[in-house]
């Protein structure tokens, strides 16, 4: 895993356990979804004067339009095809919290090029 952080003296207002919550419920699917060996990156920056922007990003299988308009709790696509354990909460999570606390969340994706997850929380800069 690469983490690109290029971030200092900032302050976002969440607590630890959400925070970790959401990193971990889109990592471990950036690694579920993605084949052996390739790389799962986390890209940290700031955009604008008020938001804090982390991308996950993985080289994965991808998901169509369809699954991505249709992304919802208990949701597994292709579960015939790929074994996946779960009961497909992760993203409906991770989603509910960031959006509990002023975020915005994104997923772009392509079938056979993987998929980044993008996720915006307010921030306030700290001396």
């Amino acid at each position: 895993m690469v983490i690109n952080d290029n971030i200092n003296n900032i302050y976002v207002e969440i607590s630890t356990e959400s925070f970790h919550k959401i990193i971990h419920e889109l990592v471990e699917n950036a690694f579920t979804f993605s084949t052996i060996g390739t790389e799962v990156k986390i890209d940290l920056q700031i955009i604008d004067d008020e938001f804090i922007e982390i991308q996950i990003i993985d080289s994965g299988r991808g998901m169509s339009e369809e699954h991505l308009s249709s992304v919802g709790a208990m949701i597994q696509f292709e579960r015939d095809v790929f074994e996946q354990q779960g009961i497909g909460l992760g993203l409906i999570i991770a989603r509910k919290i960031i959006k509990l606390h002023d975020g915005h969340f994104e997923i772009k994706s392509n079938i056979g090029n993987g998929t980044i997850v993008k996720f915006t929380l307010p921030y306030k800069l700290i001396n």
